[in-house]
């Protein structure tokens, strides 16, 4: 045999060795996708409500297990714009937004606690530099005290020491910074982007609470840091507006997925209805953007407690 009709043979010999490859790969993957589907239907929500009875269509007594399984937790499968009835309600037009804005000044608190947080936001508009607020004793002192004052340091939440307290937002001073110089209605997608990473970093590691639910008090101490930014969260009237419940989650990460989905509807909210800060007129607590948004939630909550109050006992 000549050197040329040796190298085709070589030639032939390799390329039937490569298809032969290529078949065991295909079988492989066909097992493989086998394997998979019949691991899966095996953990689909049916099998684990009814056990396997056949290969063939779901018997009468299964179709039921099914229905009143779903009925059952029907609450379970409920999505986030049925939970959000109060929040579409508040913020629906700026019409209504306003007029509840308007009955949370007239009917939440008066007192002590909103002359502690009008006093926090005048230092802030009037020095302007977080960078200075933050080394002020003064400053903190009074962010301590008006958490207190927010019902954050009794029942089940605990703050932290008051110089632990300090020690912490000191250490995340640059972060905090870096925030402040943005304003809720005035983000951009970039922005927004910019922020998270900030904004996660400073919520999961800030030292406020004692107690292991971060998200109430975080949130607030955040508010009182970035007034421009961020909007206050707690369990009465902020989790059930947004979830439907007063939302428990049992990690810092988990709460801060919670806090991130507000903050964007937050920023969807202030588009919608277009506020600026020019829609901040100072009175009471209306003191900005983030600040009406909350407003308009108490607002909505608290005329509907008006409301029952004031309904005539049946007879």
């Amino acid at each position: 045999m000549s050197p040329p009709a040796l190298a085709g043979a070589a030639t032939y010999i390799m390329t039937t060795e490569q298809i032969i490859i290529r078949i065991i790969e295909i079988s492989l993957c066909l097992y493989l996708v086998r394997r998979i589907n019949s691991w899966w239907g095996k953990k689909s929500m049916i099998d684990k409500v009814i056990p396997s009875e056949s290969k063939s269509e779901p018997s009468k007594k299964g179709l039921n297990l099914i229905y009143n399984f779903v009925k059952k937790n029907r609450k379970t499968y409920a999505t986030k714009e049925n939970l959000k009835i109060n929040i579409n309600r508040a913020t629906d037009s700026r019409e209504l937004f306003f007029y509840f804005i308007k009955k949370c000044n007239e009917l939440f608190r008066s007192g002590h606690d909103l002359n502690y947080y009008r006093k926090l936001i005048y230092m802030h508009r009037n020095q302007g530099k977080l960078q200075t607020l933050i080394e002020e004793e003064a400053f903190i002192k009074l962010i301590y005290a008006t958490l207190e004052k927010f019902n954050m340091n009794q029942k089940g939440a605990r703050m932290v020491a008051l110089d632990d307290f300090k020690a912490s937002i000191r250490s995340w001073k640059n972060n905090l910074v870096n925030l402040y110089e943005y304003k809720l209605f005035e983000l951009s997608n970039i922005d927004i982007i910019k922020i998270k990473e900030d904004l996660e970093k400073v919520f999961i590691n800030l030292n406020i609470m004692e107690s292991n639910r971060r998200i109430v008090g975080v949130s607030k101490t955040l508010h009182f840091l970035l007034p421009d930014l961020i909007m206050p969260i707690d369990g009465k009237y902020t989790l059930p507006a947004f979830f439907g419940r007063n939302k428990f989650a049992k990690t810092p990460q988990k709460e801060f997925m919670d806090f991130w989905y507000i903050f964007n509807e937050s920023i969807d909210i202030t588009e919608r209805l277009e506020l600026a800060s020019s829609d901040v007129d100072g009175v009471n607590w209306n003191t900005s953007v983030p600040k009406l948004i909350d407003n308009a939630i108490i607002g909505l909550y608290k005329s509907q407690e008006k409301n029952r109050r004031l309904k005539p006992a049946p007879t």
